[in-house]
């Protein structure tokens, strides 16, 4: 494991979050088959576990010019219908919850784990971190290009940088 200076400062800033939201965070991925670390370090990078939502001109709880949605940074263009509207076109703010947050992540990660495993066979994490970043068609795309999975997340770094975290965090004994 070799963080960056950067993410090492950040998981550092961020682990009074983590830690609030750790006992969550650990039911909801074990629920899923996921490991909480790796959970962490998504909570980690999208949003600091939450330090970071609001800021830069963003509209309380969101990231992403307003578009991430929660401590896991859903994007309201892709799951508008989710995130936005309930049955009666009101506004609902379920994502603001983190524990819905935590459960829309991890059911995203394991599904596009899944999906990455039965295409290719193997252990894909990076590949369901990058499309958790980029969507699958991206990564797809990378992958038929004969580039690295995360040539077209942001910083092309995201899944590297998300286990990168996840070894920290474990390290530390998060």
């Amino acid at each position: 494991m070799t963080i960056s200076a950067a993410s090492k400062a950040s998981v550092m800033a961020d682990l009074p979050y983590l830690f609030r939201l750790k006992e969550l965070t650990v039911q909801i991925a074990q629920w899923f088959s996921l490991d909480p670390h790796i959970v962490m370090g998504v909570l980690s990078r999208e949003s600091g576990a939450g330090r970071l939502l609001g800021q830069w001109g963003n509209p309380t709880g969101t990231g992403d010019r307003g578009h991430g949605r929660g401590v896991m940074q859903a994007d309201d263009r892709t799951w508008k219908g989710l995130l936005d509207l309930n049955r009666d076109g009101i506004e609902d703010d379920a994502w603001r919850n983190p524990a819905f947050s935590i459960a829309f992540g991890c059911w995203l990660l394991d599904h596009n784990l899944d999906a990455f495993k039965r295409k290719y066979g193997g252990d894909r994490w990076g590949e369901a971190l990058a499309a958790y970043n980029c969507g699958t068609a991206r990564v797809e795309r990378a992958i038929e290009e004969g580039k690295p999975v995360d040539a077209y997340t942001a910083g092309r770094n995201y899944s590297r940088d998300v286990l990168d975290r996840a070894g920290f965090i474990l390290n530390l004994g998060a």
